[in-house]
């Protein structure tokens, strides 16, 4: 009778990467086989995709995350749990997420989390498109020979100002002490105008 006394063992040591193949002894004219299947490790990271990305005020990118083993092999079917303190997510939990960032200009980080490990990605809200010009005073009145100090400056579609515009002013109805910057002086010429 055939007992494990027989037996001859042998130890195996995995691969680095994930697959199914065979192993076989053989002895004499005999072979045999053994099917084995390398499954991933543990988790050991997680990355995030985009890594780094800029999204306009209001706008929205989605993200997705993927955890690792040490070796590298994506591991399948993880539930990350999302954090952000720059902007709204579509959800907290799950392997992809909607961000929408708001209406500041910022640079802050989007997680995701299992457990111990974390990965993170980089988000900058830049800011809207420039819209609107506001002169000030908008409205007034001159007096025949007089001036007026004016400024101009720039806003995004939010009202929130913009830095570093350049300006061209330009007028029928007097003179101007520079035709471009955020300030001019506006002289009134001798006749009346509206």
């Amino acid at each position: 009778l055939f007992s494990s006394a027989d037996l001859i063992r042998s130890s195996f040591k995995a691969g680095t990467k994930t697959l199914t193949g065979t192993l076989a002894v053989t002895s004499d004219s005999l072979r045999a086989f053994a099917t084995i299947t390398i499954i991933q490790g543990t988790l050991s990271y997680i990355i995030i995709t985009p890594a780094s990305v800029s999204v306009p005020f209001s706008g929205s990118r989605t993200f997705t995350a993927q955890g690792y083993d040490k070796y590298g092999n994506p591991i399948s079917n993880l539930k990350f749990y999302w954090d952000t303190k720059i902007g709204q997510l579509s959800t907290t939990t799950g392997t992809t997420v909607v961000f929408t960032g708001g209406t500041n200009t910022l640079i802050g980080t989007l997680s995701a989390t299992l457990g111990t490990i974390t990965g993170f990605a980089t988000i900058t809200i830049e800011g809207g498109t420039f819209t609107y010009i506001l002169i000030t005073p908008g409205t007034t009145s001159v007096k025949v020979g007089g001036t007026l100090s004016l400024t101009a400056q720039g806003y995004d579609q939010f009202w929130r100002l913009i830095a570093g515009l350049s300006y061209t002013w330009q007028t029928a109805m007097g003179s101007l002490s520079t035709t471009s910057g955020t300030n001019t002086i506006f002289t009134a010429g001798t006749l009346t105008l509206t």
